[in-house]
């Protein structure tokens, strides 16, 4: 058993359905519809059993968190990952709060967290 590196761009790749036993995807801010792409195809490419963590920056770090990217369109919402996770069962799907040193001290930024199984 290993790690298995790919590099692509994720909009184009085309991993094999069934085989995977964890999928990560962190920090992946995409338009929704590129969005919603990658994630059924990162969906279908677990095998029963595997499980997939999708953590992003959430749409409501903008007006409460610190950091990360700026705009609304490509933000996360725990609704809406569970929405591009078609035929898992969700385990978690939420906001967490993520300590950041700034020069002003720690600050909170906000990211959407969802884990989720196929069974």
């Amino acid at each position: 058993m290993g790690v298995a590196w790919v590099v692509a761009d994720l909009r184009d790749y085309q991993p094999e359905p069934g085989v995977f036993d964890a999928v990560v995807v962190a920090y992946l801010h995409l338009p929704p519809a590129d969005l919603s792409i990658v994630l059924g195809r990162a969906a279908r490419a677990l095998a029963p059993g595997g499980r997939i963590l999708v953590v992003g920056h959430d749409l409501t770090n903008i007006g409460h968190g610190i950091g990360g990217p700026q705009d609304p369109g490509i933000l996360h919402t725990a609704q809406a990952i569970v929405a591009d996770l078609p035929g898992l069962a969700v385990r978690r799907a939420e906001r967490v709060r993520r300590p950041v040193q700034t020069e002003q001290g720690v600050a909170d930024a906000i990211d959407t967290l969802v884990s989720a199984v196929r069974e």
